[in-house]
């Protein structure tokens, strides 16, 4: 009858997953956080687009991880020198410097990713764009967000991931993903 922290418990799908696996993986932590409280959030971002923006932009793995890091920290102005140091063009600095205010509402967050790099990230896009519908018919869909900040480990992640976040406590209380690669 007492409460009992543990450290870290786990959701794995192992094999050929589809969208539809990953739907019922993020709702499962929407519906997780729900159960502690009615003011909770889930980040969802997608580290396939990143990824493709960020190859398209540069071949210097230096430069992608420090950009990386830039945008998970939310860091624009840093973002923004780095990308003058490296030489990246005006275009794709203002790309790259877009993740760092890409987050909120899904569909807004949609039709700017699509207008800002969609040629690069076509298939990622639909993917998530498909993911958006699903969460659409969830209880609580306006719970689930899209946020590019969350980058999670880009070595070890490479698909969707997401962050839970409940009110009064200053981190996030859950995290996920697709490390496909891993497998």
């Amino acid at each position: 009858r007492q409460f009992k922290e543990i450290m870290q418990t786990g959701l794995e799908c192992i094999g050929d997953i589809d969208l539809y696996d990953i739907y019922e993986a993020v709702y499962l932590a929407g519906r997780s956080l729900a159960l502690l409280g009615e003011d909770f959030v889930i980040q969802i971002s997608h580290l396939g687009i990143l990824s493709a923006v960020l190859e398209a932009v540069s071949g210097d793995a230096a430069f992608r991880q420090e950009a990386t890091a830039f945008i998970a920290r939310k860091n624009r102005h840093d973002l923004m020198c780095l990308c003058g140091e490296y030489g990246i063009s005006e275009e794709n600095a203002r790309i790259l410097a877009g993740f760092v205010s890409t987050y909120g509402e899904r569909k807004a967050v949609l039709a700017q990713l699509k207008e800002s790099c969609g040629a690069v990230a076509i298939d990622a896009i639909a993917q998530l764009e498909a993911l958006s519908r699903l969460l659409d018919a969830t209880p609580f869909p306006e719970r689930f967000v899209f946020d590019f900040s969350v980058v999670n480990n880009m070595n070890y992640y490479n698909g969707i991931v997401f962050k839970g976040f409940l009110s009064g406590i200053s981190g996030g209380i859950l995290a996920g993903g697709q490390y496909d690669k891993l497998m």
